[in-house]
């Protein structure tokens, strides 16, 4: 049996990435998986290195963004 399954994946975008800019200006990625919101990060992050420093803020999701329909047993 493998270790990974795509049932235990999850169902849903859980996170939101805020990203603020040293001007006060703020924009708001999401719904996303982890990895997504991880790599968004990362990239501003870099950005931060380079003098511009953003802030970043990884946040859960509003609850029901992003889900998808419960399928009914049958």
């Amino acid at each position: 049996m493998p270790v990974t399954s795509p049932s235990l994946a999850p169902a849903s975008p859980i996170f939101t990435v805020e990203i603020i800019d040293p001007d006060g200006f703020a924009w708001l990625y999401g719904p996303l998986f982890l990895h997504e919101a991880l790599k968004i990060s990362r990239y501003f992050e870099c950005e931060a290195r380079s003098g511009k420093e953003p802030r970043v803020n990884i946040l859960p999701a509003p609850d029901g963004a992003g889900q998808r329909p419960r399928q009914p047993f049958i």
